[in-house]
This record gives C-alpha cells, structure tokens and sequence, in this order.
C-alpha cells in the first residue's frame, strides 16, 4: 500500500494539503492517441483533503485547462443551496511530490467553484479516503495517507 507523510506548519489553519496530477483517464487517452488526436498532459493541481466532502471535486480552471467533456452531472449540496454541477471522469495522481506513484484511474469528480480557496485547485473527498488510511496528528502539524 503506497504511503507518504507531510509535515505542513500551516495544517492546522488550511488543512492537509498535497500536491496531485489531474489528467485523463488512460481508457480515454488510449482512444485519442489510437485516432491520431494530441493527448493533453496531466496538470498540477493543490489538493485539499476533506473528509466532509462525499466525493472529489476540480475546480473548473482545472477542468477548462484539461478540455474535460462533462460525463452528466450531478446535484452539490454546500453551505448555500443545491446545485447542478458537471461530472468529469479523470486520472487523480496523489502520490506525485512523495515519489511514489497514487494513481486512482479512473475516477469521476465534480466540477465545483472552490469559493475562498484562493490555492486549492482539487478537493480529495470520502470516495478515495474510503479506500484509504489517513492518519492527522495535528499537535506536530503532520498527516499521512496510505492508499
């Protein structure tokens, strides 16, 4: 089980915080390449770990730069009222500054505004931390995530 451990001296006021690759999923970027089309490259996205969050999500920056094709959409329910939202299906790269590949491929996400996360481009929700082990020691500033 691919594992890492990050010390942030700032988890305690933004929250566990990694860096990730968005990309397509290879089912999708084995059909372009087999029709001669050009494969985007996966984009750097800051991901935030939130265990209140039923699913993942991208902000729609990330989702633009990608040229994701919304896969259908999907009802976000946050502070305010629900919302319709688009539903990408991507490649989701965690492991990407800890040297040890965390690939979850594919994986739906939701397209979500992201509203005062000036650095968060990505949101890691229940879905992958279903599958996963994440451990907050918060009094020395450290998480780790086994996937």
């Amino acid at each position: 089980m691919p594992s890492f451990i990050s010390q942030q001296p700032t988890l305690i006021s933004n929250g566990p915080i990694m860096s990730a690759k968005i990309g397509l999923p290879k089912v999708i970027s084995e059909a372009l390449q087999k029709q001669g089309k050009p494969v985007p490259s996966p984009i750097q996205a800051n991901a935030l770990i939130d265990t209140g969050a039923s699913g993942s999500h991208i902000s729609p920056k990330k989702s633009k730069l990608l040229g994701l094709t919304p896969h259908g959409v999907a009802q976000m329910f946050t502070a305010g009222n629900p919302t319709m939202t688009n539903v990408f299906v991507v490649s989701l790269d965690i492991g990407v500054l800890f040297g040890s590949p965390m690939v979850i491929d594919p994986i739906a996400v939701i397209e979500a505004p992201l509203i005062g996360q000036t650095n968060i481009d990505c949101i890691i929700g229940r879905d992958i931390l279903s599958r996963s082990t994440l451990i907050y020691i918060g009094y020395v500033n450290t998480f780790s995530l086994s996937i």
